[in-house]
């Protein structure tokens, strides 16, 4: 059995070892939740994950702080990621949870991603990301729709 798990173990680091790692740095987010009366949320957050991890697959994750409606509260997110090319002008789609803490309350978010990928230069490190996340969000005793506009710089470390 210790084998086993050994064997498993360094199977799922070989596998690490075929994607490429990436940080989101320098992203804004402009969020709509569509309650009565609509609500903005601004959030600061890091982001990261590996791309073609599992052949087009993926996985990315983050936590950050996000503002909404003068209350702060703290969140994390997971989700899987698959791309549709691998230079130039990538497109995105992905399916992730998140949970926000904070607030006197806990709410869940389940979603989506649709988003486009630049790559600026020959050494390709660094890109341009924008992307549309709708969300269905469940939590203080109604459901609630979202959707999130993200811009900013992927890195490739």
């Amino acid at each position: 059995m210790k084998k086993l798990v050994w064997m498993g173990f360094l199977l799922a680091l070989s596998a690490l070892a075929q994607g490429r790692p990436f940080v989101e740095a320098v992203t804004s987010n402009l969020g709509l939740v569509f309650t009565t009366p609509t609500q903005f949320n601004m959030d600061l957050r890091v982001n990261g994950g590996v791309k073609r991890l599992a052949g087009p697959f993926g996985v990315q994750g983050g936590a950050g702080i996000e503002v909404q409606q003068g209350t702060a509260s703290f969140n994390l997110e997971a989700g899987a990621l698959f791309s549709f090319g691998t230079s130039g002008l990538i497109p995105e789609a992905g399916l992730g949870i998140e949970a926000n803490f904070g607030g006197n309350q806990t709410n869940f978010r389940v979603g989506a991603l649709v988003g486009i990928e630049y790559e600026l230069g020959r050494d390709r490190d660094l890109s341009l990301l924008f992307s549309v996340r709708p969300a269905v969000g469940f939590g203080g005793n109604q459901t609630t729709f979202s959707m999130n506009l993200r811009a900013g710089l992927r890195i490739y470390p």
